[in-house]
């Protein structure tokens, strides 16, 4: 799905394959029950993702403004977050964990790591919790 301007609200319960969202400006909020891979970029808007379980790879990016991850319990992954200019903040107890020490980079595993994740904002704050 794809728009290029205006904001993204997109709720899915099972999808199997590849869920791709993307603005040129705008904010995307996507909530996700079950998901085979999530693509979601904005190039000028804030990035929400609430995930409970995933197959394969997230990724969400934005350009300029946030990016939040909030994930289910149970949900095992490998974390890979950063911000060019921001926070990067992790609320999970994560293994194997690597912070930059300018805050603005997470790296580290959950539950014995799993589907890969990956969150990027150029402008913005980075912030991955729990329900």
């Amino acid at each position: 799905m794809r728009t290029g301007r205006g904001d993204l609200r997109v709720a899915a319960v099972d999808v199997g394959g590849l869920l791709n969202l993307k603005t040129g400006a705008g904010d995307i909020k996507v909530i996700a029950e079950s998901v085979g891979e999530l693509a979601v970029h904005s190039g000028t808007g804030s990035v929400e993702a609430v995930l409970d379980s995933t197959d394969g790879r997230a990724e969400l990016t934005t350009s300029s403004g946030d990016v939040k991850l909030v994930v289910s319990d149970e949900l095992s992954f490998n974390l890979d977050a950063s911000t060019s200019n921001g926070d990067a903040d992790c609320r999970l107890d994560l293994t194997n964990l690597e912070r930059h020490k300018d805050g603005r980079s997470v790296r580290g595993s959950r539950l014995g790591g799993g589907a890969d994740i990956h969150l990027r904002s150029g402008n913005g704050d980075v912030v991955v919790r729990t329900r």
